[in-house]
């Protein structure tokens, strides 16, 4: 199925990730203990593999890359700073999946909160920036035949691998995880 704008397969993958991230600090919550392994190693999974490798990939090698080539570049400008925020958003679920394996320590729980904590707000502002700032641009500017050349590009990295798993089994989990901490 085609979008209509540049960025709306996009925006769909904002809304899901930011249930995710709900769900999150619903089980990140201070005064309960950790959540179980299996469930922290759940979001890592689907922080780095949906929210990054899938959805920040489609992003940096297809959105800014098209943007570019309408125009919307320059170095140093807002693509450049939502590239540096995609690596900081990286190194944030890495210092998560360092902390994971030892969350029985005060030591790694505390920093594995710190490092959630941190996520959880960061990518908030980040969705915010893209949603309300350069996806406003790129819709506007990005249409007719380059936009449908786009949306089949998504489509095509919807349909790949990531570490053998696929989109459909990254969705289920984030609608598991959704269910199974509830915000609000």
């Amino acid at each position: 199925m085609r979008n209509d704008t540049a960025t709306a397969l996009l925006r769909d993958q904002h809304r899901l990730i930011l249930k995710v991230v709900a769900a999150f600090e619903c089980a990140m919550r201070p005064d309960d203990a950790l959540p179980p392994a299996h469930d922290v190693e759940a979001f890592i999974t689907f922080f780095r593999l949906f929210t990054d490798a899938c959805h920040h990939g489609k992003e940096e090698d297809l959105l800014f890359a098209a943007m570019e080539e309408h125009g919307m570049g320059g170095e140093g400008g807002p693509i450049d700073a939502l590239r540096d925020e995609h690596r900081t958003g990286r190194a944030l679920v890495r210092a998560m999946n360092e902390a994971a394996p030892k969350l029985s320590t005060a030591e790694a729980g505390a920093a594995f909160r710190r490092n959630a904590a941190a996520y959880v707000d960061f990518i908030r502002g980040h969705i915010a920036r893209e949603d309300d700032g350069l996806f406003e641009v790129a819709d506007t500017r990005i249409d007719g035949p380059a936009c449908a050349a786009l949306c089949d590009a998504y489509e095509t990295v919807c349909r790949r691998r990531f570490e053998g798993v696929t989109m459909a089994h990254l969705e289920r989990m984030a609608e598991e995880l959704i269910e199974s901490y509830p915000a609000g």
